[in-house]
């Protein structure tokens, strides 16, 4: 007898392959990176789950993963998954910290929309001389 999505064994025709592995050292540090982070707890578990599906479509170590494979990955992630603007954003936001915080590449180009050659906001603008920004001089 097979019970259908309980604690037991899954009835999912799938269910019998085995899952591709992703207990790579580089996800299992990222993973203890992101559990010192404050992020609330749904957050922790995306943020290892997406980097989890990049090892899983590459069906390897994401450190090894070169800058054209990353972009390669979200061009399928938004043509192929139809993925919206946020689950982007939260793919972006979990593969920038697995590389720049996690693994410490400097000058990582393949995340679409990164920082990196972007002129920063108003509110990232240092302050003129005297420390006031216009508005706060009341000008």
């Amino acid at each position: 007898m097979v019970r259908a999505f309980g604690r037991g064994r899954c009835a999912h025709p799938r269910a019998s392959f085995p899952p591709y592995e992703t207990n790579y050292p580089s996800i299992t540090k990222f993973q203890q990176l992101v559990e010192l982070k404050d992020y609330r707890p749904p957050t922790k578990k995306e943020y290892v789950r997406y980097v989890r599906k990049l090892a899983e479509h590459f069906q390897c170590d994401p450190a090894t993963l070169t800058e054209d494979q990353l972009r390669q990955y979200f061009l399928f992630l938004r043509e192929h998954k139809r993925y919206s603007r946020s689950p982007m954003k939260m793919a972006k936001y979990a593969l920038l910290c697995f590389y720049v915080q996690c693994l410490k590449v400097r000058g990582w180009t393949g995340v679409p929309g990164s920082a990196r050659g972007r002129t920063p906001g108003p509110a990232c603008r240092a302050l003129p001389p005297g420390g006031q920004s216009a508005a706060g001089r009341g000008a």
